[in-house]
């Protein structure tokens, strides 16, 4: 089997700290653990775009692998990038998990029912980030919720940043009233008490610092929505 002769670059396409750069760490840490050297490289901007391409023109080289999630689909689908995940190596996905939107402990809405009551009213009531990729998951669970309230989704006040951790700091900071992101941005500023979770996007409630959150379908919005996460590697490996 062919085994590498020298450093292997991972390419992370948001900001350090976020969910695509904690995955990129971690899969670091699991080579590093078999003895594969390796560097993990932020390359942000165009919601993963840059990224994607710089692995594209990588083309046939084993040295080079990346994370992805829906932007490399949604980013074509909306004209964003030219390409998408027909121009790379798709090595595997590593898994699943729900969205939630949080608010800060002392924040004025209570729950999810009268985040989207307010939104009914005014869908610029609340400036909301939405992660890194618009068109994303966690943007396009939202946009289907309060579709299925009779909003319009394009008159939301949403806010993309580089990766989800400016988001968490936009919010601790009360620069920007909520963030919905991928659950692992979310879950240590819930378990802490330094955030509040409205809801999450599983079908059904999670364990631990979420158990007392209700999701979308308790809080009378029938929408579920999971984000995927691949490995991906340049074209014609």
């Amino acid at each position: 089997p062919w085994k590498p002769d020298r450093t292997i670059e991972i390419l992370a396409p948001t900001g350090a700290g976020g969910g695509n750069d904690k995955t990129a760490r971690l899969l670091g840490k699991l080579l590093q653990e078999k003895g594969i050297g390796n560097v993990v490289v932020n390359k942000t901007g165009a919601a993963g775009a840059i990224a994607y391409h710089a692995i594209i023109q990588r083309r046939s080289d084993p040295y080079t692998i990346g994370i992805a999630q829906a932007g490399l689909l949604s980013n074509q689908i909306t004209g964003r990038s030219p390409f998408g995940y027909a121009d790379l190596t798709i090595l595997a996905n590593v898994g699943f998990e729900p969205s939630s939107l949080a608010v800060r402990p002392d924040a004025p809405l209570k729950d999810a029912r009268t985040l989207f009551e307010s939104l009914r009213k005014d869908p610029k009531a609340y400036s909301v980030s939405i992660g890194s990729t618009p068109g994303g998951t966690s943007h396009l669970v939202l946009g289907c919720a309060v579709r299925s309230l009779g909003i319009d989704p394009k008159q939301l006040k949403t806010v993309a940043f580089n990766g989800s951790a400016e988001a968490v700091t936009a919010v601790l900071g009360g620069h920007i009233d909520a963030m919905i992101a991928a659950i692992n941005n979310i879950v240590p500023h819930q378990q802490s008490g330094k955030m509040r979770a409205l809801f999450v996007t599983s079908d059904s409630r999670l364990d631990e610092a979420f158990s007392e959150v209700p999701t979308l379908r308790e809080s009378g919005v029938d929408v579920v929505g999971m984000e995927w996460t691949a490995i991906n590697a340049p074209p014609r490996l």
